[in-house]
């Protein structure tokens, strides 16, 4: 996803999408693989309602209770992650959760474990079922591919404390959220975790006011037939959430652009 805000960034694109949309502001901060370009003139369009999470996931007789027995054991772990690239928001955000505890890749390497890498979050899920990882970190948690390895798998979740919690807030402006127990099959109790919510629809200030406005317009007055494809499954195991409403649209990471602004400041004035 990250290349999605470089091309933006570059002039190739006029507009991008990504997920989570909280790491557009990364971006824009000019944070972690974004450093050595901050994108300020990032502008949102909209916020679109997707609800996930960042789940630390072992076999439950592992013995890890939470992040910091990693520290505390330094276990010879078999990761699975996603790709570990600057553009891999997947393999970023299990860096990130994995450094609110101090732990890096080179540290699960150091105490004699092995990382397995992907470029989508399912190959982390069969990486676990099939016996290759002991642990994995990995999204999309509302998808069957969870459901199924949860129900085939004994698995303990692990989540991230106050104080960890608190260093991913202080260290890079990201929330958790917390996944309630019974979710997934051995999920007992509820999981506090980085969050990985939403669908962003990403500009920039070289975007004219009258398309900014034409693309929030599609977002308001499409709701509906957007909402009804996914209406079909429960809204908790659905990747689009619903409804998709003018008030979520307009809570962008980055800045609103002016033009999607004032289709939004219109909308909720009625």
């Amino acid at each position: 996803m990250g290349d999605n805000l470089r091309a933006l960034a570059a002039g190739e694109v006029d507009v991008a999408v990504i997920t989570p949309g909280c790491f557009a502001k990364l971006a824009a901060d000019g944070l972690g693989p974004f450093a050595d370009r901050p994108m300020p003139e990032l502008r949102g369009i909209a916020s679109l309602p997707h609800r996930d999470a960042m789940l630390f996931a072992g076999h439950a007789d592992l013995g890890i209770e939470n992040l910091s027995d990693l520290q505390a054991r330094k276990p010879a772990l078999r990761l699975s992650i996603g790709a570990n690239d600057r553009d891999g928001f997947m393999g970023l955000g299990a860096r990130i959760l994995l450094g609110a505890a101090g732990v890096t890749l080179s540290h699960i390497e150091a105490w004699g474990g092995s990382i397995r890498y992907h470029e989508e979050p399912f190959g982390c899920l069969e990486d676990l079922e099939a016996g290759r990882a002991d642990v994995i970190i990995s999204e999309a948690i509302m998808t069957p591919h969870w459901v199924r390895l949860s129900q085939n798998v004994p698995i303990r979740f692990v989540g991230v404390s106050d104080q960890e919690a608190g260093r991913l807030r202080d260290d890079w402006g990201l929330g958790t959220v917390t996944v309630p127990a019974g979710y997934l099959t051995g999920m007992t109790q509820d999981v506090t975790t980085l969050d990985y919510a939403d669908w962003l629809i990403v500009t920039t200030t070289a975007l004219p006011d009258e398309d900014a406005a034409l693309l929030a317009r599609s977002v308001t007055e499409n709701a509906t037939p957007l909402e009804m494809e996914y209406r079909h499954l429960p809204v908790e195991r659905s990747p689009l959430s619903y409804p998709i409403t003018a008030e979520h649209a307009a809570a962008t990471s980055v800045p609103l652009h002016a033009g999607a602004e004032a289709v939004y400041n219109a909308v909720l004035s009625k």
